[in-house]
């Protein structure tokens, strides 16, 4: 597998998520405990006294909207056997992320 072995072996991991349930499930929660272990630091880190947020509501958005952009990526390289290496995940995960300040205003359709 070489140098990117890992990205194969992601790309398996994630077939298998997509086929089993359970494997999904058990994903998803390690990514919420992982983003709620993301924003105890960056409340440590950042100086949230400009804006305060008794809830952690806006870092944790912050968190979860980065962590959907990733899952969007990382379903796109997957789909794409063409994309075998990191740069492909990481050129998804750009235009994901790049992606998400217009998705926030989707206007409506009007009849």
């Amino acid at each position: 597998m070489g140098t990117d072995g890992w990205a194969e072996r992601l790309r398996l991991s994630r077939r298998l998520s997509a086929r089993t349930p359970s494997t999904e499930a058990h994903h998803l929660a390690f990514c919420d405990r992982t983003g709620a272990a993301i924003v105890t630091v960056m409340q440590r880190g950042f100086d949230m006294t400009m804006q305060p947020d008794p809830y952690g509501l806006r870092p944790r958005l912050a968190v979860d909207l980065l962590a959907a952009a990733f899952r969007r990526a990382l379903e796109r390289w997957v789909a794409d056997p063409s994309e075998t290496g990191h740069e492909g995940l990481a050129d998804a995960l750009r235009d994901a992320c790049a992606a998400v300040p217009e998705s926030l205003v989707l206007p409506a359709r009007t009849h």
